[in-house]
């Protein structure tokens, strides 16, 4: 089914999934989520201590090295930030399935209440992204998209071949004579977020 079905077992429907039941779901994420963003705090630290000693080595041997450890990292905050991506998508329908349940009288007079409880989880759950902005539940806007059905996948990108190790490498040698590190970080890492955004247009 989707990832509904693992937290919620059994339960097709809204209706049949107790409020204290979403809150306690929602405390976890949420939970997760600081977990998520403390680790791509730490990751990004390990990139730039490894971008300044790479910027600073002199033996081009040790800077490739430091160039592919540097590689590994950005995959590393990468594959974390697409993780924190989900996490926050997921809390946002949870957030949604509160507010539906929290308001369930409102609903109920303005004469829905019975279609959401009809609709399955998955279904449901498109309905609350539509009419989420900004990452906030708009109830007024949920209760006017009923019948809208969009999907919505984002393209992930990888990193590949020693192409990247040398673009990693072109622009430590930019900055090796550089003394003003606080400038070569801010600058060099803004070059190698550049070079792999424009990458993952490409595909």
């Amino acid at each position: 089914m989707s990832w509904l079905s693992n937290i919620f077992s059994r339960k097709k429907s809204l209706a049949k999934i107790p409020l204290d039941d979403l809150k306690r779901e929602q405390i976890r994420m949420t939970q997760e989520e600081r977990k998520i963003v403390a680790k791509v705090e730490d990751s990004e630290k390990r990139k730039r201590e490894l971008f300044l000693q790479g910027k600073n080595e002199v033996s081009e041997t040790k800077r490739r090295i430091i160039a592919r450890d540097f590689k590994v990292a950005d995959s590393k905050s990468q594959h974390l930030e697409r993780s924190l991506q989900i996490f926050s998508r997921q809390i946002r329908i949870i957030n949604g399935f509160v507010a539906i349940k929290e308001n369930e009288q409102i609903l109920k007079k303005m004469g829905i209440s019975k279609l959401i409880n009809n609709m399955d989880l998955v279904e449901l759950q498109r309905y609350v992204e539509e009419a989420t902005t900004e990452g906030e539940f708009m109830l007024e806007k949920f209760s006017t998209i009923l019948g809208v059905m969009e999907e919505q996948e984002a393209a992930l990108g990888e990193l590949a071949g020693d192409k990247d190790i040398e673009e990693i490498m072109d622009v430590w040698r930019e900055y090796e004579s550089t003394d003003d590190e606080e400038r070569a970080l801010s600058e060099g890492m803004k070059k190698l977020e550049k070079k792999r955004e424009a990458e993952t247009e490409e595909m």
